[in-house]
């Protein structure tokens, strides 16, 4: 297909002769013999060169250059001068013509700077690629960045996801961003961030399976694309999709050592050509909530665990708590409590020794101490403030076989 070149000059004599030249060297041409009518045919026809005569009845040489690039940005453009536009041609060239003529000028010297125009076109555009790519990616690191954020916050779950998926909403200019977590509510799809305000009924959703984008990413654990919903085939189409204008979406799973957790989904009123750009984002944003539900799940579990661990240690007679390697207090019972008169949550944290005698460092003979040195259980009666007591350590040890923990109970003597 033979490259475009426009001719703007208001020489209609001299403007048809380069007409003809271009044509015999292979170029389809055309020609205008204004600024204003060059324009209009920048517009339509998209040349890949424009001849631009500098001095013109109705536009000036730079106003003209910069009406062209806009009317047809990817065009280059070379600049023809007369005697004494030098001055004017080089400060075209600083507003981004390729190059210049001067009058007169043989027709080989046109020719070469129409290939050294055409010749720069695709490094030019490649160098636009990339800035365009490191634009792109700069967004994704900078949503990514704010969305983990986001998760971080001394926040209940429910806010942290809420601001979270309200990034994913912004960066990926979405309808919708929803969230379901595997095994609350039967298995419900709960819309979590929805920025259509009257679509309330649309906030939670059945789940059935082989019916909509989120189910099926659930069945296939991997992210998937619907470009246009009206024409998907690989699943039934919620009516709720339809009702409300969603034309595409794009999803990922929630994957926690192979299970889905949930799925990260955003929805769209056009229809949108989401590509692996678009996929990678929406997989590191997923991958991110799916560490955050499983943090959460591990918190709840311990915290259930150090729930009835307490109510254990609670029913005991004994003094009891348990220390790290470091002396410090993680679990204590109500009964040592009392005895320090204390409040259990005011013992926690704090170094055994200064809680029950009142010493900020452990004594020299101190049964911990010796039972996280020797990794053996230590029975021994000492006193502290005029009391006497039996001191039990017992240490528990990791897979490592260091002592991790010791568990003391004390009596009096």
């Amino acid at each position: 297909m033979p490259e475009k070149v426009l001719v703007i000059d208001d020489d209609e004599e001299f403007a048809n002769l380069l007409g003809l030249l271009l044509a015999k060297k292979g170029f389809e041409t055309q020609i205008a013999f204004s600024g204003s009518e060059g324009i209009q045919k920048a517009a339509s026809f998209k040349p890949s060169v424009i001849v631009q005569d500098l001095m013109l009845p109705d536009i000036f040489g730079m106003e003209l250059l910069i009406s062209l690039k806009r009317s047809s940005p990817s065009s280059r453009i070379i600049a023809i001068t007369g005697r004494g536009d030098e001055a004017i041609a080089v400060d075209i060239m600083k507003e981004g013509a390729s190059d210049y003529l001067r009058k007169p000028f043989e027709s080989q010297k046109l020719f070469s700077a129409i290939n050294k125009a055409l010749n720069l076109m695709p490094a030019e555009q490649e160098l636009n690629r990339l800035a365009r790519e490191v634009v792109h990616q700069n967004k994704e690191f900078f949503a990514l960045n704010a969305f983990s954020a986001a998760l971080l916050t001394v926040k209940s779950p429910e806010e942290r996801f809420n601001s979270a998926l309200e990034i994913v909403m912004n960066s990926m200019e979405g309808m919708a961003s929803v969230l379901r977590v595997s095994g609350q509510d039967g298995g419900r799809l709960y819309v979590a961030a929805l920025n259509d305000k009257e679509a309330q009924e649309f906030k939670v959703c059945g789940l059935t399976r082989n019916v909509g984008l989120v189910s099926y990413v659930s069945e296939i654990k991997k992210p998937a694309v619907v470009r246009n919903f009206a024409e998907e085939r690989r699943f039934l189409v919620p009516e709720e999709i339809r009702l409300h204008g969603i034309k595409s979406g794009i999803a990922a799973p929630l994957l926690v050592r192979g299970v889905v957790r949930g799925v990260l989904a955003v929805f769209s009123g056009e229809n949108r050509d989401y590509n692996s750009s678009d996929i990678k984002l929406i997989s590191s944003f997923a991958n991110s909530l799916a560490l955050s539900v499983d943090n959460d799940s591990l918190s709840a579990v311990l915290a259930a665990f150090q729930a009835q661990w307490q109510t254990v240690l609670d029913a005991m007679p004994y003094r009891i708590n348990i220390q790290d390697t470091d002396h410090t207090i993680i679990m204590a019972n109500q009964a040592i409590a009392k005895w320090a008169k204390f409040q259990v949550r005011d013992i926690v944290g704090q170094k055994c020794s200064w809680v029950l005698c009142s010493m900020k460092e452990p004594m020299l003979n101190c049964p911990v101490k010796e039972a996280v040195r020797t990794k053996k259980p230590v029975s021994r009666k000492i006193s502290a403030d005029g009391q006497k007591f039996m001191v039990h350590a017992n240490p528990i040890l990791g897979a490592d076989g260091e002592v991790e923990m010791v568990v003391e109970r004390v009596e009096d003597a």
